[in-house]
């Protein structure tokens, strides 16, 4: 959940890093897509943080197991949104098929 200090509305960019977790050395903790997806939940849906013309930027990195499965989820989930609402995007080097995906997300209304 994000802080409850946080407006409705009131965020211009988020910006997700997935791939492991933060600050950790251990790189068996990656970040996990039903997390993410339940992330990305919040921001748009249960309580919508997301201002109006604001965007969402999404680094997935694709080059070990966990992150490929995220970066599908998190690309499935994306392609389900309201094409009124949303444009998404997804930015991928074509020659590179393990590098990093960028998937933006930027709500019109």
């Amino acid at each position: 959940e994000f802080p409850l200090s946080i407006r409705d509305n009131s965020v211009s960019l988020l910006v997700y890093n997935l791939g492991y977790l933060p600050g950790q050395e251990d790189k068996r903790r990656p970040t996990m897509a039903e997390d993410t997806l339940e992330s990305l939940r919040q921001a748009l849906f249960i309580r919508p943080i997301l201002a109006t013309h604001g965007l969402i930027s999404l680094t997935c990195y694709r080059g070990h197991p966990e992150g490929a499965k995220e970066a599908a989820a998190v690309q499935d989930f994306v392609e389900g949104l309201d094409p009124l609402t949303f444009r998404c995007f997804v930015h991928s080097p074509l020659n590179r098929p393990l590098s990093p995906t960028v998937i933006t997300i930027y709500r019109l209304k």
